[in-house]
Parts: C-alpha cells; sequence; structure tokens
C-alpha cells in the first residue's frame, strides 16, 4: 500500500470516529421542548438521548427523528421557589 492510499485512510478512519462521537440531545431532537409540568415537590423531568454526532447532523438537516440512539433517560430538575 502506497503512502496516498494509507493517508486516506487514516483520514476516513478520523471522519468515522468524529461521526461517532456521542452528544446530549435534549428531547431527542434538536429544538424541540418536552419538559413536564413541576410535581408537587417542584421536579420537572426532561427526555434526553445521547446519539451519535453523524445521526444528530443528519436529523437536524432532515428535520426527522431516526431513532437510533446509543442511550437515553430522564433528568430531573428542581424548580427553585423564591
Amino acid at each position: 500500500m502506497n503512502r496516498r492510499y494509507k493517508i486516506i485512510l487514516i483520514v476516513l478512519i478520523a471522519m468515522l470516529l468524529i461521526l461517532a462521537i456521542p452528544v446530549r440531545v435534549e428531547c431527542g431532537v434538536i429544538g424541540y421542548a418536552c419538559a413536564t409540568g413541576p410535581d408537587p415537590s417542584g421536579t420537572y423531568y426532561t427526555y434526553y438521548e445521547i446519539k451519535p454526532l453523524g445521526i444528530t447532523a443528519i436529523e437536524t438537516i432532515i428535520h426527522q427523528d431516526l431513532g437510533l440512539y446509543y442511550s437515553s433517560g430522564n433528568q430531573a430538575h428542581s424548580v427553585q421557589q423564591p
């Protein structure tokens, strides 16, 4: 394998690794709002997904959730009382 093909291979592998970087996306789709109302203790929850950067970019371009993610969950937030 000559030097040029090795460089191309390294660049392609680097690009794939960058596209696989995990990104936290609130509500599963960028720009959506999905918080619940506060419960009696003043806590509300938001849904999130950990997705590959490449999938997040594609979903942003096509404005559609593809449903591919590494993990998901709900995060609790406290409403501060004055």
